[in-house]
């Protein structure tokens, strides 16, 4: 009887490992480092890698970077760009913030010309595209129609519940790191990529000016 079971048990773990895809993966080169780079694309496999669920329309890729000789040279996050045939759509790298953070900024204006101060408190939040969008604030102006009102400064509020977020905290520890390097180094990018897209309609370029550009197609694995 304990025999049958332990069978059955190792049948069941052997078919879930059957079930998992296989991990895409690039390799290219240019005059000053090497690349590999293994695409998580289904939100399983995202989960699987991170130990924590992620919003859908995140992929991430986890990239290691070889030099080649000790020259150090610049490396920078927003170099590596993910880009789909399927309908030409193309991101930078995202920020662990914009995937799990809740920063609000609050823009101050003062108006000129009479009237009270004002300001909008409305958060920003990031987004698709590079500058944040303004939600609907509670602030209102005190004045009259002959005053002018410019921006003096802003305010940025981190929630407290960030430095309890566990997801935030992975995504910051496993990024890829920046900055001058000299040795081999890893670590995850993160992508925002909507709908369906298959495998070989994703592309991975670095534009960067350290070697020469690379451009790099995953394939579905055999």
């Amino acid at each position: 009887m304990r025999l049958w079971m332990l069978g059955l048990a190792l049948l069941l773990c052997w078919n879930g490992a059957a079930k998992e895809k296989p991990i895409p993966v690039v390799r290219g080169e240019n005059s000053r480092f090497a690349i590999e780079a293994k695409l998580y694309k289904d939100p399983d496999q995202v989960k699987r890698l991170l130990g924590q669920e992620v919003e859908k329309g995140i992929i991430v890729l986890a990239v290691k970077i070889t030099p080649k000789g000790n020259k150090p040279y610049k490396l920078w996050r927003d170099d590596f760009i993910i880009r789909s045939d399927k309908d030409g759509e193309k991101s930078e790298p995202y920020d662990p913030g914009q995937i799990a953070g809740s920063t609000v900024l609050t823009v101050i204006y003062r108006e000129e010309g009479g009237g009270a101060h004002t300001q909008d408190n409305g958060p920003v939040w990031g987004g698709v595209g590079g500058a944040p969008g303004r939600l609907p604030g509670s602030g209102g102006g005190i004045g009259n129609a002959s005053t002018v009102e410019r921006a003096s400064g802003t305010e940025i509020t981190k929630d407290a519940k960030e430095k309890r977020n566990p997801l935030l905290q992975v995504l910051r520890e496993r990024i890829l790191p920046e900055g001058e390097v000299a040795e081999p180094v890893n670590g995850l990018l993160y992508y925002p990529l909507e709908g369906k897209h298959k495998i070989k309609q994703i592309w991975l370029h670095y534009v960067g000016h350290e070697g020469g550009k690379i451009d790099l197609q995953f394939k579905k694995p055999k």
